[in-house]
This record gives structure tokens, sequence and C-alpha cells, in this order.
């Protein structure tokens, strides 16, 4: 079963998601700026494609 969809935390991964794509900071220097894990961006970023594409 997939993740349950949360409006509130979708909207926070996607803005979060658009600002790294758009910085020129590595993914680990991202994370480390906004206290995430790099597996929580990456695995979010899967979701979201995942949920676009359907």
């Amino acid at each position: 079963m997939g993740r349950q969809r949360d409006g509130a935390k979708e909207l926070y991964w996607r803005e979060l998601i658009r600002k790294w794509e758009c910085s020129a900071l590595s993914t680990g220097e991202f994370c480390w700026q906004h206290e995430i894990e790099q597996h929580q961006l990456h695995a979010w970023r899967q979701t979201l494609e995942r949920w676009d594409a359907e």
C-alpha cells in the first residue's frame, strides 16, 4: 500500500524540492541547511513523481 496523501506535507515537500532544484547547492549541503535527511528528500521526490504520473 502506498503512502497516504497529506496535502500540507505534499505542499511543503513540493516547495522544498523546487528550492533544492533551483539552488546551486549539493544535495548534502541543501539538506544540512534545511535540517532534513538526504533520504527524505529523495523519497519525497520519488513519491511526488509517482503521484504526478498517476
